[in-house]
């Protein structure tokens, strides 16, 4: 089963996440979905339980990754062609470490704002 093979490069997969908050839309929404969920990055895909759209997103769907805070927050947001997820962490580190994760296993560019991160 792909979800538990070891990466050659990049961290040893899979990975629990914890997150404060998650976010699911389809283009040009954003609508809260639940609070405190584990998200899981596997060699293949993100798993987030409790999410409307994207609870089982193919990494290689993933385009980009982008950085944000707000509201005592800092986000994550995973963009993909048919939906966009905003995976909300407690503190900037965590959602660094969990970005630059996310970046390896999916091959996708982190983004802050206008500039690139990873």
């Amino acid at each position: 089963m792909g979800f538990f093979r070891r990466r050659q490069h990049g961290p040893t997969l899979p990975i629990a996440v914890q997150l404060s908050s998650v976010r699911t839309a389809p283009p040009g929404y954003h609508v809260a979905t639940c609070r405190g969920t584990t998200c899981l990055v596997g060699s293949d895909r993100l798993l987030v339980p409790g999410a409307t759209y994207g609870s089982d997103t193919p990494l290689e769907k993933i385009g980009k990754l982008e950085l944000s805070e707000g509201e005592g927050e800092y986000f994550v947001g995973v963009d993909t062609s048919q939906y966009f997820i905003d995976l909300g962490c407690d503190t900037r580190q965590k959602r660094d470490q969990f970005a630059a994760i996310l970046s390896a296993a999916s091959g996708a560019p982190v983004w802050n704002g206008d500039e690139r991160v990873h």
